[in-house]
């Protein structure tokens, strides 16, 4: 028996062929990064519709949320890529804002406008921002409209929600860098936030990089490609000065609210200080503080090991990999 579709819609055969020879790898590893396991070894009657992801669990039990009005400069964003949607034109728009400028509800707005044009939309965050709050926040907005991929669902959960994309009956889907290859039928709008993130770089094969392909996808597709960030990188950036994809400036926190005092202490002052402490003495008074008044702290270590390099203080010289030039990272224990 011949099913009336293809289980693998077209628009996902050319993309497949794109990524196969854009980072050159063969065809089949990116079928199987694409089509999840228990859709590729049963057919679609026998997938049974299992438990929702703990994740969208937790986000669908937040309670419906109102739309936020949004501020002066947030509504001209949105209306510069509405235009866009509305023609049904392949745009890529740079989202450029602070932390905490709004970004977040400039997506929600333009995602009720193509649910209510009857598209589907795409948002793409880094794994790590894949939390039951974040997803939340969509879930609100929009209850029981929203499918999850992530890495956490099982074999069963994901052929389920594969599925049930698949139908269109799921007009959001949020995921990490591997939900570009949603089957999303009615794609008008893919959301990229943080795009400079390096999670959306798969380092395994099939390797690729998720808003590449995102960019390819809107292209076929007819869609409008927003990317959000504080930080962009520098590719995507550059492509916006220069005029290859439009640059839309948040400059300033919602509700006028002030950034937060950033102090940066240069550590070389402390040694010609005699201070051998890892820690800067402007740090050391700054957790003081808070300790005294028995109150907590976060100290944030972004990085790997105890130490990045080891550094000698008479000579300068810093103990590097043998091969590669690179310094070597102190770890205490190992």
């Amino acid at each position: 028996m011949i099913d009336a579709e293809p289980v693998l819609p077209s628009v996902l055969v050319e993309l497949a062929g794109f990524v196969a020879s854009h980072y050159l790898v063969p065809l089949d590893e990116v079928i199987r990064a694409i089509v999840p396991p228990r859709v590729r070894a049963v057919v679609r009657r026998t997938v049974k519709r299992r438990r929702q992801s703990r994740i969208l669990q937790k986000a669908n039990a937040v309670t419906v949320a109102a739309a936020v009005r949004l501020e002066p400069v947030q509504l001209a964003a949105r209306e510069r890529i509405s235009v866009a949607i509305a023609r049904q034109e392949s745009e890529v728009f740079l989202l450029h804002g602070v932390t905490g400028s709004g970004k977040t509800e400039v997506y929600l707005a333009l995602l009720e406008e193509v649910l209510a044009a009857g598209g589907q939309a795409l948002v793409l965050v880094p794994e790590i921002a894949l939390t039951p709050q974040t997803v939340g926040r969509f879930a609100a907005r929009f209850p029981g409209r929203l499918a999850v991929l992530h890495s956490g669902l099982t074999e069963a959960e994901r052929a389920a929600e594969w599925w049930r994309i698949r139908r269109g009956e799921a007009d959001i889907v949020i995921g990490p860098r591997a939900a570009v290859f949603a089957p999303l039928p009615r794609l008008r709008l893919i959301l990229i936030d943080e795009e400079e993130s390096s999670a959306f770089k798969q380092e395994r094969m099939p390797r690729y990089h998720a808003p590449t392909v995102a960019r390819w996808l809107a292209r076929r597709t007819r869609s409008v490609l927003v990317l959000g960030s504080a930080t962009p990188s520098v590719a995507t950036y550059n492509a916006a000065l220069t005029g290859r994809e439009h640059l839309l400036e948040l400059p300033h926190r919602a509700q006028g609210r002030p950034l937060p005092p950033v102090t940066v202490v240069d550590m070389r002052k402390e040694l010609l200080a005699q201070q051998f402490n890892p820690l800067s003495r402007e740090l050391q008074a700054a957790i003081g503080g808070p300790l005294a008044r028995q109150e907590q702290s976060i100290l944030f270590l972004n990085r790997r090991g105890l130490a990045t390099f080891v550094l000698c203080r008479d000579c300068g010289a810093v103990r590097e990999c043998p091969h590669c030039s690179v310094a070597l990272v102190y770890h205490a224990s190992l």
